[in-house]
């Protein structure tokens, strides 16, 4: 999934391309759940300067780690384990997915280059 938004340049507007990914490698069964949601930057806003970017994942076998990508090109790793009762509560499905399943940061939309560039949220589950 991919969503636009604007990221406020010098002069003019970027496009800011979202968009997330889950790695999960073994057989998948129909009671395994893996999910993430990349919430900010919203599409469609605009951004300058310093904001949040965040989000949460959710995985049957646990989160190991969350990669930010942009422009295709492996950035940081997001800090994960932050409370989410809320996505705790929706996916637990007999307590199998972590109620600390958040991942946030201040990020500096002001870094970009001005033009179109992509931030991907990926999810690595600890099954590999």
């Amino acid at each position: 999934m991919k969503m636009e938004l604007r990221v406020k340049g010098c002069m003019h507007y970027s496009m800011l391309l979202l968009s997330f990914f889950m790695c999960f490698t073994g057989a998948a069964h129909a009671a395994d759940v893996l999910r993430i949601m990349l919430e900010e930057p919203v599409a469609g806003e605009i951004h300058g300067g310093v904001g949040n970017l965040r989000g949460w994942a959710v995985a049957t076998d646990g989160i190991d780690k969350i990669e930010i990508m942009i422009d295709g090109v492996y950035a940081f790793d997001a800090p994960y384990g932050g409370a989410r009762g809320d996505v705790g509560e929706r996916f637990s499905g007999g307590g199998q997915c972590e109620p600390e399943s958040g991942f946030s940061l201040a990020y500096a939309y002001s870094n970009l280059s001005p033009g179109s560039h992509t931030i991907s949220a990926v999810a690595h589950t600890r099954a590999g």
